[in-house]
């Protein structure tokens, strides 16, 4: 897997995106993603896209009428058109991809915690890991940038839990809350911003 491949698959590792995100100006793909840019212009990127589509290792879906569709052998005409907004194409990982990204990373798992703040219908957040224990130590650091308000945080265990997409695990721990989105919240300290960085290095890069 080289340099450009690697960003593609890395980039949707946790959700899918839409392909015209991909030719964002320099800053705008670089806080998008929360990562250094690929650097490859549309040319480029339509053939290394279309390399990972034809190995199976990335797939492409369009949004019709509110409703995604797989497209089955997208070509690099519908893959530009994707690019410059002409259609509205998202890009993931299939579980193939998936698979492929696990065996240059060797993530670990047990300590991935997926995060979620919503506004709609109400401000209700969730935390889920593979541990409870985790959970509570991740909370305690997402009080500084999350008002949460006391007395809203429930328990629950999922039998089976879709981690991402593409990838599922057999239990996850969930602590569900209610937050204030306007409400204040502590200057975050030192200590919680590193524990922070290490909570996202749940795996290792192939490349930085």
């Amino acid at each position: 897997m080289n340099r450009a491949e690697y960003w593609l698959m890395d980039s949707v590792v946790e959700a899918c995106y839409p392909l015209f995100w991909l030719v964002l100006n320099t800053d705008d793909l670089e806080a998008a993603y929360n990562r250094v840019a690929h650097r490859m212009n549309k040319t480029e990127l339509v053939d290394v896209l279309y390399n990972l589509v034809c190995r199976g290792d990335i797939v492409l879906h369009q949004m019709d009428q509110g409703e995604t569709h797989l497209i089955p052998h997208p070509s690099c005409e519908e893959i530009m058109a994707g690019l410059q907004r002409e259609r509205d194409i998202d890009y993931g990982l299939s579980a193939q991809g998936g698979a492929c990204w696990e065996s240059f990373t060797s993530p670990l798992w047990e300590r991935f915690i997926d995060v979620g703040d919503y506004l709609d219908p109400i401000a209700k957040g969730e935390i889920i890991a593979t541990d409870g224990a985790l959970v509570e130590e991740y909370l305690s650091i997402h009080r500084f940038t999350t008002a949460i308000v006391p007395g809203t945080e429930s328990w629950d265990v999922l039998s089976l839990w879709q981690a991402t997409y593409w990838k599922t695990l057999p239990c996850g721990h969930r602590l569900q809350y209610i937050y204030d989105p306007h409400g204040v919240v502590p200057e975050t300290p030192v200590w919680a911003s590193a524990k922070l960085d290490h909570f996202n290095n749940w795996y290792t890069p192939l490349y930085e």
